[in-house]
């Protein structure tokens, strides 16, 4: 039975076409995706940026034809099949990735070629992706017969297209954001839709609800070594910063103590973390950090200014 555009889009099981955010900078592949595994595609040629969600797609589609019963040796780098090609049923649909892998070996260009030639004569479907931007004369020496590939681009999301992929993703992860939070999320962690998702699992660890100004700070210390080493995004310095800030400040409540507080009680950062940026010892960063959730038990209006100065800093670090 031919796959119908809408059944594949809006299912939720692993590994179906759910799994992609469709965007307007990878419509095109994904289309392509679809017409291949209806058969109306036989050749596909997949291009795209490093971390535009090629792999995911391949991935994808070698599920969604493996839980059909159509038979699929899976996807493999390029090179990993250039080692065993004969290993393959030589019937089966051929998904290969990371194929510009073998642009720096004229031999193993020759014998991809070799093996593309044998494929296109005897119609045997095959999706190839590429890390680069657009199609070049190195890519079309490679194809035989090209007018028969549909050679499809990636490009990277843009900001709004990204931030919808952080909200999917998290939906699908049973996940519930602030809209703040997600936008961070989506601006401020690099790299792949796999970057993302490592940061989604690592808040999952912890809890399904991040939306409170509290779980926005713990959620940005948990997803930390996501944000690429941005100075931007160092939690300790900006809380101590913030603190130190008069608009935030009291009358009798010590800057530093009220971030110490908020570092090791509301964010769950460990002393010997918070030691670096400060001049204190961890003994004493837990002895102040305690004195004054003490005060927060014992006084309200302490416990008010601690609020605060939590939900003051959960706007300003995600303005």
């Amino acid at each position: 039975m031919a796959t119908r555009i809408s059944d594949v889009l809006f299912r939720t099981r692993e590994g179906s076409f759910s799994s992609i955010a469709s965007f307007t900078s990878n419509a095109d592949a994904v289309d392509a995706g679809l017409l291949f595994l209806n058969g109306v595609e036989k050749f596909v040629v997949i291009l795209g940026p490093s971390g535009s969600g090629k792999t995911h797609l391949l991935n994808v589609m070698s599920s969604h034809m493996r839980q059909s019963g159509s038979p699929v040796e899976g996807t493999r780098s390029a090179a990993e099949y250039l080692r065993h090609p004969h290993h393959a049923d030589a019937e089966c649909p051929l998904i290969l990735d990371d194929c510009h892998e073998i642009w720096a070996s004229p031999k193993q260009k020759m014998a991809l070629r070799l093996q593309l030639e044998r494929r296109v004569r005897a119609v045997r479907p095959t999706v190839l992706s590429f890390t680069q931007d657009a199609p070049s004369r190195a890519l079309s020496a490679l194809l035989p017969q090209r007018r028969e590939w549909r050679i499809t681009q990636i490009a990277s999301p843009t900001p709004d297209e990204r931030l919808d992929l952080v909200q999917k993703m998290a939906k699908n992860e049973g996940i519930v954001l602030s809209p703040r939070l997600a936008r961070i999320m989506a601006t401020e962690i690099p790299g792949s839709a796999s970057a993302l998702s490592g940061a989604l699992k690592t808040l999952k660890l912890v809890g399904n609800e991040w939306k409170a100004p509290a779980s926005i700070l713990r959620s940005l210390s948990l997803m930390d070594p996501y944000f690429g080493g941005n100075s931007a995004w160092d939690l300790r310095h900006r809380l101590l910063k913030l603190a130190k800030d008069p608009a935030n400040s009291a009358e009798g409540v010590q800057a530093l103590d009220l971030a110490l507080y908020t570092l090791v009680y509301v964010v769950g950062m460990p002393e010997s973390h918070i030691e670096a940026g400060t001049n204190l010892k961890c003994g004493e960063i837990y002895r102040r950090a305690s004195t004054f959730r003490r005060l927060v038990e014992e006084h309200a209006e302490v416990a008010a200014i601690a609020d605060r100065f939590v939900e003051a800093a959960a706007v300003a670090i995600g303005g």
